[in-house]
């Protein structure tokens, strides 16, 4: 069995901490001791804000028309659940965006669904093309029961959900996740039952690029695959 010392955390917590954030403990104790590191060792990268998602492109710059539109309020009133949340995922959204546009740079904001309001946010990174967890984050992960929190950031490059997005909200126990692109679109995503390594999506993605696909078409041909194979759940908003 591996122990939390190796990833920098208690030994003897592995379980509980895979339980509290979202990895199902029978299914973590069937893996080898490898992926059992591996899926440590990515799930306290992630929390140190270091993922995968690291692109060529440059941060586009955002059309606020649309951002501000009544169309894009729309896409978030498709959300099951409580207006109060729904109303401040939309405001987070249209906040990091105006923040971020034309820059490399990502915010995240955590939103309780019980009470609707914002608990967390981390808009000070520096690393492109990552979320920076910070004191605030940390607080309200600890604080909140699985489920509760539900996650919105933005993607500079226009693609939807990536293989980290995924393992960073299962480890963490968000309840979904949202992703807001530069260039309006909107993604849902959560994830489901059977665990996963964030870079083994994102290697799937790797492979459908090599063979000619952009890298957006291929993220939405891994996730409809990890639909049927892990239960995850998706939505263009």
């Amino acid at each position: 069995m591996v122990t939390r010392s190796r990833a920098g955390l208690p030994a003897g917590s592995t379980l509980l901490q895979n339980r509290e954030r979202g990895i199902p403990p029978g299914s973590f104790r069937k893996m080898s001791a490898g992926d059992q590191q591996n899926v440590l060792d990515e799930a306290m990268a992630t929390e140190r804000g270091i993922t995968s998602k690291r692109h060529s492109a440059r941060g586009s710059k955002v059309d606020m028309d649309i951002v501000k539109s009544d169309g894009y309020a729309a896409k978030f009133s498709k959300l099951d659940m409580p207006r109060d949340a729904v109303k401040s995922l939309h405001e987070s959204a249209v906040a990091m965006l105006t923040h971020r546009s034309g820059s490399e740079l990502e915010d995240l904001v955590l939103v309780s669904r019980s009470s609707g309001k914002v608990v967390a946010r981390s808009t000070s990174g520096t690393v492109p093309f990552e979320t920076a967890r910070n004191a605030e984050v940390e607080r309200a992960i600890s604080s909140h029961p699985r489920g509760d929190l539900i996650s919105v950031h933005n993607h500079p490059t226009n693609i939807p959900p990536t293989g980290s997005d995924f393992a960073s909200a299962g480890y963490n126990g968000y309840g979904c996740g949202l992703v807001a692109l530069h260039n309006g679109e909107v993604y849902y995503y959560k994830v489901g039952e059977v665990p996963f390594l964030g870079k083994s999506f994102d290697k799937k993605v790797s492979e459908k690029v090599k063979m000619g696909l952009d890298e957006y078409d291929a993220i939405i041909e891994v996730m409809r695959a990890y639909e049927r194979s892990h239960g995850i759940k998706w939505e263009k908003l």
